[in-house]
């Protein structure tokens, strides 16, 4: 059994144009298909009698529900994510606590690697009983948020386009849907506002944050808004850009 799904895993499947998620799919089926040939074909070979295994199978049963049942209950999650496919090898999963990408679901538990490098072993079942937030569920594309306080004195026009420019002067950044620039509210201090912009991968967002913030505060030292800053001003103004 392992020798022909490594064959169908190394030597059928890359020349098949797949996506890797429904590779590894078929993978895990043929693991899963392979455990119960083997299991039938033993029993065959040892020649029980079905009546009988029926009775080892009903007492088996009563040791799942007393001591086996984490385990059951993993694998036939496991069985429930490669035919529902709510996640799926590639995407950015967050799950009791843990975010990452998903590596490979096998039989007992899914393999996610974090951002750190590290590798968390999930049992399978929390994919199921607990809220799990895929960011990659129906594309890979993603929203980048920047925050930023100018003076009260700023001139809002002009600090909009600058945003604008800054946005759709990045490779990067999608053009449908459009960036937004939205005024998000005047407080005693500043005025804040807020740029949304929209990237293809989420690979991206880290990327086109850095740039985004230092081309709004390139543009804001270079003098753009030099009729409202001052040189005791021009450390006012605050990006910020929060992790979604």
């Amino acid at each position: 059994v392992r020798l022909v799904r490594a064959v169908v895993r190394d030597r059928v499947l890359p020349t098949v144009d797949a996506p890797l998620p429904l590779r590894q799919s078929i993978d895990a089926g043929l693991n899963y298909a392979g455990v119960a040939i083997a299991v039938l074909v033993g029993v065959g070979a040892l020649g029980i009698d079905f009546t009988n295994l029926a009775i080892v199978l009903g007492a088996l049963s009563v040791g799942i529900g007393l001591g086996l049942q984490n385990i059951a209950n993993n694998v036939i999650s496991g069985v429930i994510l490669l035919m529902e496919r709510p996640i799926k090898a590639g995407d950015w999963v967050s799950v009791n606590g843990h975010e990452g990408f998903v590596r490979r679901i096998n039989i007992r538990a899914t393999e996610i690697e974090t951002f750190q490098r590290t590798h968390v072993i999930v049992p399978n079942s929390m994919f199921l009983q607990n809220p799990v937030i895929n960011r990659t569920y129906s594309d890979t594309s993603s929203r980048v948020e920047i925050q930023i306080a100018v003076p009260l004195s700023t001139d809002v026009m002009k600090l909009e386009a600058i945003l604008r420019e800054a946005a759709l002067g990045h490779p990067r950044v999608l053009r449908v849907p459009m960036p937004i620039v939205r005024f998000v509210r005047v407080t005693a201090a500043a005025l804040d506002f807020e740029l949304f912009v929209f990237v293809s991968s989420l690979e991206d967002r880290l990327t086109v944050m850095n740039d985004l913030n230092r081309a709004i505060l390139g543009r804001l030292i270079d003098g753009r808004l030099r009729w409202c800053l001052n040189a005791d001003q021009l450390e006012q103004p605050t990006i910020t850009a929060p992790m979604r």
